[in-house]
């Protein structure tokens, strides 16, 4: 059976927000890794340590720094201790020297909101990248912030792939210090599937939406009142793709607006993600009782969110 396996990982550490995520490819054989981090402004920065970020592979094809936060610069520096960087994408120029000349990474892109033109063909604020299938969407909408977005390249059923299956499920810090992030990632997932409790998300045929959900869009620390009108145009029909958004400003309510729960496929089950101590009750209520299909999730040092799936390309 040819597959695209998936796994991500949404979790918190030392006041920075981490997504982690893998592609394995059995009809390529390609593979990918990719890390997302965000700082939080409520949070006091936290003291660095030589502790390694989470235990990771020993290469990285893709870093994205969410914004210049002190929360992540220290990350960054204990994630390129312990794994090769391919690829790391900033969102101010003085990162960029600072960051080639103290930590390992091939090359280090900045995506500016201040600039007016560049090398990804959107313009310097822009990039999109194709890369074992998957598709993504980096951009700087406000000065200082990155905002990401993630998903299948075909998210039309009956085109490549003809099914897609996840298992998502809560995870706390015993479990995911006891386990590489990488491993064999199908054998991991049937695993999963078989021994764990966990939501099955599994693509419906509906009339109001026909693609699968496998997509995520990391905010980060934006006013999504102000940016989120031009997020939405910029993303087109791939919103209908999204199933997990990470919060605006990971929860806090003055950048929150309730258009981000009227867009996309509001009739599939679908993931908010914030930071405790940083999401707000207003903003978690709100997500609640919008309808049965919105789930509020708060990640933090102790407990995270782990997805795994696949999508079973055509015979």
């Amino acid at each position: 059976m040819k597959t695209k396996y998936f796994r991500f990982l949404y979790h918190g550490d030392k006041g920075c927000f981490i997504h982690a995520g893998e592609l394995e490819d059995t009809a390529t054989q390609e593979r990918f890794i990719f890390i997302y981090l965000g700082g939080t402004k409520q949070l006091a920065d936290q003291e660095d340590t030589d502790n390694s970020l989470f235990l990771c592979p020993e290469t990285v094809d893709l870093v994205v720094a969410g914004d210049d936060s002190q929360a992540v610069t220290a990350a960054l520096g204990r994630l390129t201790k312990a794994a090769q960087v391919k690829l790391l994408i900033v969102p101010e120029e003085e990162m960029v020297e600072k960051l080639s000349r103290k930590y390992r990474a091939e090359r280090v892109l900045c995506l500016s909101a201040d600039k007016t033109s560049g090398e990804s063909g959107d313009g310097a604020d822009t990039l999109r990248l194709s890369q074992a299938g998957w598709k993504f969407f980096i951009k700087s909408y406000e000065a200082g912030r990155l905002v990401m977005a993630h998903g299948p390249e075909e998210a039309r059923p009956g085109k490549r792939y003809e099914d897609c299956v996840m298992g998502v499920y809560g995870l706390d810090r015993k479990e995911w210090e006891a386990e590489a992030p990488v491993t064999d990632g199908y054998v991991w997932a049937a695993g999963r599937t078989l021994y764990e409790d966990y939501d099955v998300c599994r693509y419906q045929k509906r009339k109001d939406g026909d693609c699968y959900l496998a997509g995520s869009l990391l905010l980060g620390n934006i006013n999504a009142e102000k940016y989120f009108g031009g997020i939405c145009d910029d993303l087109g029909d791939f919103l209908r793709e999204i199933r997990f958004f990470l919060l605006p400003s990971l929860g806090r309510e003055e950048d929150w607006t309730d258009e981000i729960l009227e867009t996309g496929n509001v009739k599939n089950k679908r993931y908010f993600i914030g930071m405790e101590q940083v999401m707000e009750e207003k903003v978690a209520a709100r997500i609640a009782f919008g309808n049965f299909y919105q789930i509020p999730v708060s990640v933090g040092e102790e407990q995270g969110i782990r997805c795994a799936g696949f999508l079973k390309y055509r015979e």
